[in-house]
């Protein structure tokens, strides 16, 4: 996404489950910070098998409000998928490092979130066999 608009951008872009909730302020944000969301959603989704939320619009979405009402944590205790017949919390479900990593992706305010740098340096990486340098 940056790369096709600048490293600013106004408006929302992509599908609405991937947009970082800065792009609903009507305001110009960072593209690649609004990126690093964007890619908590997908290894979401790739650990999980599933969206987090339908969008990040609190009007829109009852998951992503949940969400910026009571945490991260507070979602995945409450989220339950089945896994091999038994149903299970997303907390139950996800390691602690992924977890980790997940709250810093998708953290709703763009000024704390984690960096693509950051990201790649997070102990999740490492643990997981996958070494970035």
């Amino acid at each position: 996404f940056s790369a096709s608009t600048g490293l600013r951008a106004l408006g929302p872009r992509g599908k609405p489950s991937y947009q970082a909730p800065e792009m609903h302020q009507n305001a110009e944000y960072d593209a690649c910070v609004a990126d690093v969301f964007s890619l908590g959603v997908m290894l979401f989704t790739l650990a999980v098998g599933n969206y987090p939320w339908r969008s990040t619009r609190q009007s829109v979405c009852p998951c992503w409000k949940y969400t910026l009402e009571r945490g991260l944590l507070a979602y995945l205790a409450r989220r339950k998928i089945e896994v091999g017949g038994h149903v299970v919390t997303l907390n139950e479900k996800l390691s602690p490092t992924l977890v980790s990593l997940l709250q810093g992706l998708l953290c709703s305010d763009a000024a704390t979130r984690l960096t693509l740098r950051a990201a790649m340096e997070h102990v999740w990486f490492s643990e997981a066999g996958l070494v970035i340098s």
